[in-house]
C-alpha cells in the first residue's frame, strides 16, 4: 500500500465520511472490507473516521459472493437464489452500528437480509464497490462543495421525473422510445444519506423503474453494455421494445453476444426492459473502466437495463441485470427537456 496513495485519497475520504455518511464525534464506525476494494481508501477511511472523533472498528472478510467486474451483471441472479448472508461476526458488528462503509464487491448482498436488518435498527451506510485506488482518485468529491452541488442538481434532475410522468428518450442514432412514470419509487443517489439509508459512491445519478409494459419504441445503445463485459461498444445496438420487453436485438458482433448472454440465461426475464436513470456526475467518463458505478452516473447520459429490477423497488425478479447507456440522449418528461443531445437541460439553480 504504498504512502503517497493513502496520502492522495485523504480529501476524498474525509469527504466521504463527514460529508456523504456526515458521521458524528462518538458515533460508533463499521468499516467492512473483502479485499477487493483498495487498501489505501480502505486506511484513509478509517482515518478520517477517527480524526472526525468516532470510534472506528474495522472487519476484514473473505467475499462469500465475488463477481469480477466484467461479470457484474450477473449479481442479480441472487433474486432467483436462497438468500445470501454475510459472516455472522459481520453481521452482528453491522447491527450495533451507527453507520458503516462497505468497501466491498458483494454487490449480491443486496438481495441478502443483513443490510436491510441494519438500516431498519436506523444505521446508515455507504457501499463502495470495485474501486482501485486509481478510480477512487478520479471520481469520489473531495469538498463539502461538491457534495452540496451534486445533491442539488440530483434533487433538481428527480423533480423532473417524479409523480406520473410520461417520458420519451430520442437520439440522433435511431433511439425512439417512450415509458410511463408512477407506480415506482424515485431513487436520488445524492451520496447524502440519512437514517436507515445506504447508498452508494460515486453518487450521481437518478433513477425509476418504468411502469409494467409502458415501453415501447427503439433503443439505440451506443456508449456501452454490461454482457460479458464492461467495454466502450464499437458498434451499436438496436433493441425493438414492445410492452416492456426486448424482442428484437440486432447489430455487429456485440449485438450477437448480447443475444447470446441473454439466451444463456435461460430465463424471459432477462429481456425486461427497467431503470431509466440520468446521469448527473461530472467526474465520471465516457469509458467502463471504473464500472458499475461510473458508466450510468455519466453527467448527461440516459441509461435502461435489461432484466431484474427487484433491488431497485421493482417487482421483477431475474437472472441478471444488465446495465445499457447512450452517448448523446434527448430525453423529454411531460415537455421537459431533461437531456439534449447528452447535456443535462436541468441545473440545480433553475429546479424545474
Amino acid at each position: 500500500m504504498p504512502d503517497q496513495w493513502v496520502h492522495a485519497l485523504t480529501p476524498a475520504a474525509m469527504c466521504a465520511v463527514r460529508d456523504h455518511l456526515r458521521l458524528q464525534a462518538g458515533e460508533e464506525l463499521l468499516v467492512v472490507w473483502d479485499e477487493t476494494v483498495s487498501d489505501a481508501l480502505y486506511s484513509a477511511i478509517r482515518s478520517a473516521g477517527r480524526a472526525l472523533g468516532a470510534r472506528v472498528t474495522s472487519v476484514t472478510y473473505e467475499p462469500v459472493a465475488y463477481h469480477p467486474i466484467n461479470e457484474y451483471g450477473v449479481f442479480a441472479g441472487r433474486s432467483l437464489k436462497d438468500e445470501i448472508r454475510l459472516p455472522p461476526p459481520v453481521a452482528a458488528a453491522l447491527r450495533s452500528a451507527d453507520a458503516f462503509i462497505l468497501l466491498c464487491s458483494d454487490t449480491e448482498l443486496l438481495f441478502g437480509p443483513d443490510i436491510p436488518a441494519t438500516l431498519r435498527g436506523g444505521a446508515r451506510g455507504l457501499f463502495m464497490p470495485y474501486l482501485d485506488a486509481f478510480n477512487a482518485h478520479r471520481m469520489l468529491f473531495r469538498t463539502s462543495q461538491e457534495v452540496a452541488d451534486q445533491a442539488a442538481l440530483i434533487n433538481a434532475v428527480a423533480d423532473t421525473l417524479d409523480g406520473e410522468r410520461h417520458v420519451r428518450v430520442t437520439s440522433e442514432e435511431g433511439t425512439d422510445l417512450e415509458v410511463r412514470l408512477g407506480t415506482y419509487r424515485m431513487l436520488r443517489r445524492t451520496g447524502v444519506v440519512g437514517s436507515g439509508q445506504m447508498l452508494f459512491l460515486p453518487a450521481g445519478n437518478v433513477a425509476r423503474v418504468p411502469d409494467e409494459g409502458s415501453a415501447n419504441g427503439v433503443l439505440v445503445i451506443d456508449r456501452t453494455v454490461c454482457a460479458n463485459d464492461y467495454k466502450e461498444l464499437r458498434e451499436p445496438i438496436r433493441i425493438e421494445v414492445v410492452a416492456g420487453n426486448a424482442v428484437s436485438i440486432t447489430g455487429g458482433m456485440e449485438a450477437k453476444l448480447l443475444r447470446e448472454f441473454l439466451k444463456d440465461q435461460g430465463d424471459p426475464r432477462a429481456y425486461h426492459l427497467t431503470e431509466l436513470a440520468v446521469g448527473t456526475n461530472p467526474l465520471c467518463r465516457l469509458s467502463g473502466v471504473g464500472a458499475p458505478s461510473e458508466d450510468t452516473h455519466v453527467h448527461g447520459t440516459v441509461s435502461f437495463a435489461l432484466g431484474c429490477d427487484v433491488h431497485l423497488g421493482g417487482t421483477t425478479p431475474g437472472p441478471a441485470h444488465v446495465d445499457m447507456t447512450m452517448r448523446f440522449p434527448t430525453l423529454i418528461s411531460d415537455g421537459t427537456v431533461v437531456t439534449d443531445q447528452g447535456r443535462l437541460a436541468v441545473t440545480a439553480s433553475a429546479g424545474v
